[in-house]
C-alpha cells in the first residue's frame, strides 16, 4: 500500500510504547513536538494495549487535525526490522510483515485513512535516531550509542549517519546490549558476540534482567528503601529512592551510585569488543536513558550527576581490567530527554 506524498506542514503522530506507559503527541519537520498527551498505564492485555495506542493516535490527530497527518510512528520493546528508510544495512521487507507493524498498520489506517504512513521502530532504535536529531542530546552525531535503561535493557545505534541494524556477527545490533552482555558467578560480566546467543545463558544472567528496573525495584524493597516493588505511571519505586537520595539518605545514595558503577562496568564489555576489537566510533558517544537512568536526577547539584559520576568509573573500571586505558569515559552521558527522543525519531517526512 503507498503512503500519500508528504506535503510541506504536514504532521507525524508519534507513540512511544513502553514497559509501563504509553505516550502519544505530534511532530513537525522541525522535530518541534506538539499536541503531547498525558502518558497513560500500559495495559498487560495485548489487545487492550493496540485499543489504547489506536485510541492515543486518534485523539492527537483530532488535536491537530486530521487533515495535516501524514504518518503515524509508533515504538515498540519488540525486536522489529526497521523500514528502509531508517536503516540504511536493514534486511529488505519481509513479505508478511511482523504480527505488531501488521496489526499497527492496520489499526491506523482504519481510523486514519489507508494512504497514512505508518511506521514502527524497536524502542531502542527509535531513541537513537532521537538523540542524534536537532533536539537530542547528541545533535548531528552520525556515530552513538543509546542504551534504553528501564523495565528492560537494549540498545541503538546509529553508524555512518543511518540507524545500524544487521551486523554480520551479532547479527541484530537493536537489543543486543541486553542479551549479549552476561553477569558472571563472580560478578563481573562478560559480551558474548555471537548470533547463537539466545542459547548461551540462562536469561536471569544477562544485563536485560540483572539491571532492568523490576529487578533494581525488588532489590530496594528487600533493602528496605521502598516498602513495595510494585510501580504505577506516577508513583514508580526507584523514583520513590531517587526521594530518599534527594532528602539525603545515605543508603538511598549508595543504591544509585552502586547500580550506576556496576551497569558502567557492564558496558565496559560493550566498549571493550565494539571500540578496540572492532574499530566501531560509535562506542565512544554513548547516551543512557529511560525510567532507571532517571534516579539520578538532581543529586550532587546538577541532574544527574551522581549516576552520571559512577556509570563513568564503572567504565573506566570495567576497561581498565581488560588493560584499556585510554578510553575517554566522558562520551557516557545521561539522557536529558524522556519518551519524547522516541517521538523525534519519526520527524517528517521519512
Amino acid at each position: 500500500m503507498t503512503a500519500a506524498e508528504y506535503r510541506p506542514g504536514q504532521l507525524v503522530v508519534a507513540a512511544s510504547v513502553g514497559g509501563t506507559k504509553v505516550a502519544c503527541a505530534a511532530v513537525d519537520s522541525a522535530g518541534t513536538v506538539i499536541a503531547a498527551r498525558e502518558p497513560s498505564r500500559a495495559p498487560r492485555s495485548d489487545d487492550a494495549l493496540h485499543d489504547l495506542l489506536v485510541t492515543e493516535i486518534e485523539a492527537v490527530a483530532a488535536a491537530v487535525g486530521r487533515d495535516r497527518v501524514w504518518g503515524v510512528g509508533v515504538s515498540f520493546p519488540e525486536c522489529v526490522a526497521p523500514p528502509a528508510a531508517f536503516a540504511a544495512n536493514g534486511p529488505p521487507p519481509p513479505e508478511t510483515p511482523h504480527p505488531i507493524v501488521a496489526r499497527v498498520q492496520r489499526d491506523v489506517r482504519d481510523r486514519l485513512g489507508s494512504d497514512t504512513a505508518v511506521a514502527v521502530l524497536h524502542d531502542a532504535a527509535a531513541a537513537v535516531l532521537g538523540e542524534v536529531g536537532a533536539g537530542g542530546t547528541l545533535p548531528g552525531a552520525s556515530d552513538a550509542t543509546f542504551i534504553v535503561w528501564g523495565t528492560g535493557v537494549a540498545s541503538g545505534v546509529v553508524r555512518d549517519g543511518s540507524l545500524y541494524w544487521t551486523d554480520d556477527i551479532v547479527q541484530t545490533m537493536v537489543a543486543e546490549v541486553g542479551a549479549l552482555i552476561v553477569r558472571q558467578s563472580d560478578g563481573t560480566y562478560r559480551h558474548d558476540a555471537s548470533p547463537d546467543w539466545p542459547r548461551l545463558t540462562a536469561p536471569e544472567q544477562t544485563l536485560d534482567r540483572r539491571m532492568s528496573g523490576p529487578w533494581l525495584a525488588q532489590r530496594a524493597q528487600e533493602l528496605g528503601l521502598v516498602d513495595n516493588a510494585e510501580s504505577s505511571v506516577d508513583d514508580p519505586p526507584l523514583a520513590r529512592v531517587n526521594a530518599a537520595a534527594r532528602a539525603g539518605e545515605d543508603a538511598a545514595r549508595r543504591f544509585i551510585a552502586d547500580a550506576g558503577h556496576e551497569f558502567g562496568s557492564a558496558l565496559s564489555t560493550f566498549i571493550a569488543y565494539w571500540r578496540c576489537e572492532r574499530g566501531e566510533a560509535f562506542a565512544d558517544r554513548i547516551v543512557i536513558g529511560s525510567g532507571v537512568a532517571r534516579i539520578g536526577d538532581g543529586l550532587t547539584g546538577r541532574r544527574d550527576a551522581l549516576l552520571t559520576e559512577e556509570l563513568r568509573r564503572g567504565v573506566t573500571g570495567g576497561l581498565a581490567a581488560f588493560g584499556i586505558a585510554a578510553y575517554d569515559a566522558d562520551g557516557v552521558v545521561v539522557s536529558a530527554l524522556g519518551h519524547e527522543r522516541e517521538f523525534l525519531a519519526f520527524t517528517p517526512p521519512w
